[in-house]
């Protein structure tokens, strides 16, 4: 806080136009405000404070979490910083225990059981599979071939992100019906 007050009575000593003054006091004053915050969220108490009852916690945003507990922040994917009680990890705005798994596969980190696969913004169960030919994506049967934004059969052909029927081959990027065919 001395620093502070000299400076202030350095500024007021100089020859510069009040405005300019006013100025330089208010960015002196608003960083020893800044300064004064950082600290007390570093430390929770003043600096030359010896209070233990703090000790163990962790700094979250704005709060403080709990000895035991976690901050899940932007690293994790939330969008808001929270923290997560003992045994659970973070996934995006949401917690998870070791029976759970989190999917980060699509537009934001959300929870699933261990049991299915992670696919775009959702979860495949048993089954099925996840099929990325295109930008969103889907669940099809297991077996099937992953077609654009479809899936075909095992009689079907993939044919430019449609599925030929199995009288049809693909051709020049169509189905077209198979010679022999009616």
């Amino acid at each position: 806080m001395a620093h502070i007050v000299d400076d202030i009575a350095r500024i007021l000593a100089t020859p510069v136009p009040r405005r300019q003054a006013f100025r330089l006091l208010g960015r002196v004053l608003a960083g020893g405000f800044a300064g004064a915050v950082g600290m007390k969220a570093q430390f929770g108490n003043s600096p030359n404070s010896n209070s233990n009852s703090n000790a163990g916690t962790v700094v979250c945003g704005f709060t403080r979490c709990q000895k035991g507990q976690t901050c899940c922040d932007t690293n994790q994917g939330c969008t808001k910083p929270f923290c997560a009680n003992a045994g659970q990890s973070c996934c995006g705005d949401y917690t998870f225990t070791s029976s759970q798994q989190c999917c980060r596969t699509g537009s934001s980190p959300f929870v699933a059981a261990k049991t299915q696969n992670c696919c775009g913004n959702t979860t495949c169960g048993s089954g099925q599979t996840c099929c990325t030919t295109c930008s969103r994506p889907f669940c099809a049967a297991s077996g099937n071939t992953c077609c654009g934004t479809t899936s075909c059969s095992s009689n079907e052909v993939c044919c430019n992100g449609s599925c030929c029927a199995a009288h049809e081959s693909c051709k020049s990027g169509r189905c077209q019906a198979s010679s022999g065919s009616k």
